[in-house]
Formats: structure tokens, C-alpha cells, sequence
């Protein structure tokens, strides 16, 4: 049995010689780790089980060294402080509630592609994933600051809906690319939680993210 076939059988609830996992970790919590085991490049003697073609917006860093990335939908993110992996947004790209002050980037399909063909070409023992980070509702807050959009939500209800089209839309495209190519599963990033539920509610959810993700997940 290789990674993708325990993988697959895991996924389908069949027993499996042993659990498949991968691990992700933050740079601080890999440090930590590599201080522990005395062993910088422990993740290197890891053999890996799923790969993945992830499209997050393709940060980057502004100046080598100035901890300031830019991701393709125009959004600075400042990595200098606590989160070295993500980071916080400064600035707003959407300062106001008018989709047509905002023009979405044109994808770089050839890079999207040539990310894709090199994951079909690799080990077709390994399971294969796409991606897309940030997809809906992180996208929006990202664009317009997380407390506006979600006021939006209440406030300004025809904009939000159209901000989540425009964003179900571009990531359609992204995923349509992706079935191109041999995946054996697609991976969408979008967090809605805090820590005694969903941070806009279930009935904001589901009029406003059940949508684009019905869409996305039926394509």
C-alpha cells in the first residue's frame, strides 16, 4: 500500500496498515520542535504523503529582509511581529463598500499551470491535492478589514453578496485549471470561527458563505 492508497482507503473509512498524516507546522512552533530534537532539518527525514498546488495569492516579500509581503490582490502583510507565518494586514485595499473601486488581479494562469503539471509529475505514489487559501470569507476580509466586512454583513448586505461572488467567480477559474490535471482531492482555507462559534453566526453564514461554498464544492 503506498501514501495515496492509504490515504484514499483512510478517507473511505477502511483499515489501513498504519494512519496516514502530514505535518504543517508555524516557523515558531517547527523551532521549538528542532530545539527539542536537536535537529534543524528534522522535517527532512519525514517522507512526505500528500503534496499539494496551493494558490493563497502568491505573497511577496516587498524588500528581502523587510518583513512586509503583498499578495497579488494587493494586500500588504506585515510580518515582523508575533506571526511570522501569516502575519496581520495593514491598510485596507476595499476602504469602502463600492465593488467597482476594485479591479480583481488577472490570473497568472501559466504559473497556476505549471504549478499543477509539476505536482501531476511527481511521485503518483503520493496524494495530490490543489488549493486555494483565503477562499471566500478570508478573501473578503482580507480585501475589505475584517470588522468592516463583517458590519457589511448587516450594514450593506447587496455589497457583501456581490464581494462573495466576485471571489466564488476568480476561484471557479482557479479550480476549473486544477481539474485539468490528476488531483486526488482539493483543499479550500476559510475560517470562520472563534472560540464559542462562528464569529458572523450561523444564519449570516448561511446566507452569505453557504453559496460560494456550495458552488465551489460542487465544481
Amino acid at each position: 500500500m503506498n501514501h495515496r492508497e492509504r490515504i484514499i482507503a483512510a478517507v473511505h473509512h477502511q483499515q489501513t496498515d498504519f494512519t496516514p498524516y502530514t505535518l504543517d507546522l508555524t516557523h515558531q512552533a517547527q523551532q521549538r520542535m528542532a530545539d527539542f530534537l536537536g535537529h534543524d532539518q528534522f522535517t527532512s527525514q519525514i517522507e512526505p504523503q500528500i503534496m499539494t498546488a496551493y494558490y493563497d495569492g502568491w505573497l511577496e516579500e516587498i524588500k528581502p529582509g523587510s518583513g512586509y509581503w503583498r499578495d497579488a490582490y494587493g494586500v500588504l502583510w506585515n510580518r515582523n511581529g508575533a506571526d511570522k507565518d501569516i502575519g496581520v494586514i495593514e491598510g485596507q485595499v476595499m476602504p469602502e463598500p463600492d465593488l467597482s473601486c476594485y479591479v480583481f488581479p488577472k490570473l497568472d494562469e501559466a504559473r497556476l499551470r505549471s504549478e499543477y503539471e509539476k505536482l501531476a509529475k511527481d511521485d503518483p505514489g503520493i496524494f495530490k491535492f490543489g488549493g486555494i487559501g483565503f477562499s471566500l470569507y478570508e478573501r473578503a476580509w482580507t480585501l475589505r478589514g475584517m470588522e468592516d466586512f463583517l458590519t457589511d454583513m448587516a450594514a450593506n448586505p447587496e455589497f457583501a453578496e456581490d464581494l462573495l461572488d466576485a471571489i466564488t467567480d476568480y476561484n471557479l477559474k482557479i479550480i476549473d485549471i486544477a481539474l485539468d490535471y490528476p488531483i486526488d482531492g482539493f483543499h479550500f482555507g476559510d475560517d470562520w470561527g472563534q472560540q464559542s462559534g462562528m464569529i458572523m453566526g450561523p444564519e449570516y453564514w448561511r446566507k452569505y458563505i453557504k453559496p460560494g461554498m456550495k458552488k465551489m464544492y460542487a465544481k
